[in-house]
């Protein structure tokens, strides 16, 4: 399926019933879970990823079931594709300095990024079943760098929903 890849949300524009979307820098012909996972994810090539509210993500997933081909099971591929897009990620921040020295990039740093996606993969309630060494080896790695940034403040909401004023922020995080 043709998707545009990069489905963070500041990327739609609602109109109705209908949700247009309007950055195709990296749309490409892939599997539409891919996308549906980068909800969970969240957003790992958004540079203004946050946190949706509570049971946003549901309410999104539940739209992609909706149109998903009844013979492959959702939910476990689903927990696949969240899982290939977690391992991604860390292993292309992992070269990096982040678990020694923290770094912010857009409005969140890359530590509450890898916890926050971790803490969703380990969510999945099949991945244990799916995919058992990941899910010990993902559960380890979360309990090590939760546990060695304790004061690490928790993924924040993205702007638009939090309370208060919207204001606009840049790519730089500038308000």
């Amino acid at each position: 399926m043709f998707t545009p890849t990069d489905c963070c949300p500041d990327n739609p524009y609602l109109r109705n019933d209908r949700v247009i979307f309007f950055d195709f820098e990296g749309a490409t012909t892939r599997h539409a879970l891919l996308d549906a996972a980068y909800v969970l994810a969240p957003f790992p090539t958004c540079w203004c990823t946050s946190r949706l509210p509570d049971g946003v993500s549901e309410r999104l997933l539940a739209a992609y079931r909706e149109h998903f081909p009844g013979r492959l099971d959702f939910d476990e591929q689903l927990t696949l594709a969240l899982a290939a897009l977690v391992l991604f990620t860390l292993s292309s921040h992992w070269p990096g300095n982040w678990e020694h020295e923290d770094q912010t990039w857009g409005l969140v740093t890359v530590r509450q990024r890898h916890l926050f996606r971790l803490q969703n993969l380990l969510a999945r309630a099949n991945l244990a079943t799916l995919l058992p060494c990941l899910a010990g080896v993902a559960d380890d790695l979360y309990r090590t760098l939760n546990a060695r940034w304790p004061d690490l403040d928790p993924m924040p909401l993205y702007p638009a929903f939090r309370p208060g004023p919207y204001r606009a922020v840049s790519a730089t995080g500038d308000q």
